[in-house]
């Protein structure tokens, strides 16, 4: 990846602010848990599972993560595929800082000259400036092998806009930045926001009890994957694409 922005927009520093912390830890994937409550842990949890499972069914003996942030997912990568060479990339030293401190035996840089059989870009073209989204993606095929596989996801434009992003995404958009180096394998529309997904949101974060009992959270998580995860565009908050390099 050679995306190193010289000088952080507004935009790009609210990103980098929200790295006091190493929120994305507070999570674990399988059986869903949380060290915290936190209104969007049940969803996170839910779609890098997804990731992970799609994933499973490939074959590839390194990977990269792209825009990895705090080194959460890469740490799951590196537990559920022993053996395979696994790196995380980002351009902020401060997320990567505490990659490095949860991660030890895991490699976080800013870049690398290496090539990769498979990536994965979770939650990070919505952080690119749209002017700059060309020359990251260049960047990120630099570091891919040819038919690398890989999984992007990204909020969906029926999602309202926040203030640190720069867009949302539909699906003619996904294929129209992505379709000059990647085919595209597969898109799915996934998070519903409908009004039973937040009612269930309520049970996993509240300001009046703490659901504490494992088992049941953990069916909670199954039933909110079974019944929300996948959904259509109208309802969706994220989109899941899955790639192999051209």
């Amino acid at each position: 990846m050679t995306y190193h922005p010289h000088i952080m927009d507004e935009v790009q520093q609210i990103q980098e602010s929200e790295y006091i912390f190493p929120y994305h830890h507070l999570v674990t994937l399988s059986p869903f848990s949380e060290y915290r409550h936190l209104f969007w842990g049940y969803k996170y949890a839910a779609y890098v599972e997804k990731v992970l499972e799609t994933l499973q069914t490939y074959s590839f003996a390194s990977i990269v993560d792209v825009g990895c942030g705090d080194g959460k997912i890469t740490a799951d990568i590196a537990k559920r595929f022993p053996g395979t060479r696994v790196v995380g990339l980002d351009y902020s030293e401060r997320a990567l800082a505490f990659a490095r401190a949860f991660s030890p035996s895991v490699e976080f840089k800013t870049s690398t000259p290496e090539t990769f059989e498979a990536f994965v870009c979770v939650e990070v073209l919505e952080h690119i400036p749209p002017a700059e989204m060309e020359s990251f993606l260049a960047g990120v095929c630099a570091n891919l092998k040819q038919g690398a596989i890989g999984v992007f996801t990204t909020p969906c434009d029926t999602s309202p806009l926040v203030p640190k992003h720069y867009q949302h995404f539909s699906k003619e958009k996904i294929y129209a930045i992505l379709g000059a180096r990647f085919e595209i394998e597969r898109f799915e529309y996934i998070s519903a926001e409908t009004f039973g997904a937040r009612v269930l949101q309520r049970f996993f974060a509240n300001r009046f009890f703490i659901l504490n009992y494992a088992p049941l959270v953990a069916w909670l998580h199954r039933f909110y994957k079974r019944r929300y995860l996948n959904t259509h565009r109208e309802l969706a908050g994220q989109v899941f694409v899955v790639v192999r390099k051209k």
